[in-house]
């Protein structure tokens, strides 16, 4: 008997067989490459803004001790049991108020924290300002209000939090808020009160969220244009 009466072929005359585990292999690429692409639980960790941008005149005269960046760069702040342990972090600084943004309190006192890229945010972390001296304590921030924006040009509706005061001007604890925003770039807090005095003191901020993985669209999509070409 002629085997080759046996081996049906399809249109590009490939025994039928062989069509079969070729396209086998390749629905199996596409599951792998689906897989890949699916989403995965991203940890969670302790993101520190690259820059920020203040709406209001520094208080006092423009320098290092009232600098907007004061906020973020780690100055004033000891990072004890490192990122795990921020709640147990402290911020403290001198009589002239070293390592913190100071700020002229008016309605627009407000500062715009800039990330390094898209983060997906789930909590902020605010260090309240310390200074020492008799006037340390009516410069804490009371209340601000927090809103978050992907494109640094259009913000959310602003939450507005609570902030807690110590009892000393020295030192300042952590104080935890949630914030569930994503895709975001830059989170704007505008003070709203202080307590009582004309100068706004901010210590430090901090976020906890993760960095959205690319998807592997672009993967996934050239292996199915390949089957398709392949069954064509």
């Amino acid at each position: 008997m002629n085997l080759r009466l046996l081996a049906i072929t399809s249109g590009t005359g490939v025994p039928a067989q062989l069509a079969c585990v070729r396209t086998a292999r390749l629905l199996a690429i596409l599951v792998v490459a689906t897989l890949a692409a699916a989403p995965r639980a991203a940890t969670a960790v302790v993101i520190t803004p690259t820059n920020a941008i203040a709406t209001s005149a520094n208080k006092p005269d423009p320098n290092p001790y009232s600098a907007p960046w004061n906020v973020w760069n780690g100055s004033a702040l000891t990072k004890s049991g490192g990122d795990a342990g921020i709640l147990t972090w402290t911020h403290a600084t001198d009589a002239y108020g070293f390592g913190m943004w100071q700020a002229n309190y008016q309605p627009l006192a407000s500062i715009t924290l800039v990330l390094g890229g898209a983060v997906n945010l789930n909590k902020i972390y605010l260090w309240n300002g310390t200074q020492t001296g008799g006037e340390g304590w009516s410069r804490k921030i009371k209340t601000v209000d927090v809103s978050t924006s992907a494109d640094g040009v259009t913000f959310s509706t602003p939450t507005n939090l609570t902030l807690t005061s110590a009892n000393t001007n020295v030192i300042e604890g952590t104080q935890e808020f949630p914030l569930v925003a994503n895709n975001v770039t830059q989170i704007k807090l505008h003070v709203t009160s202080v307590n009582g005095g004309d100068t706004v003191m901010l210590g430090e901020v901090r976020f906890d969220g993760t960095i959205p993985e690319p998807a592997l669209i672009g993967v996934l999509g050239a292996v199915a244009v390949a089957f398709v070409r392949r069954r064509a």
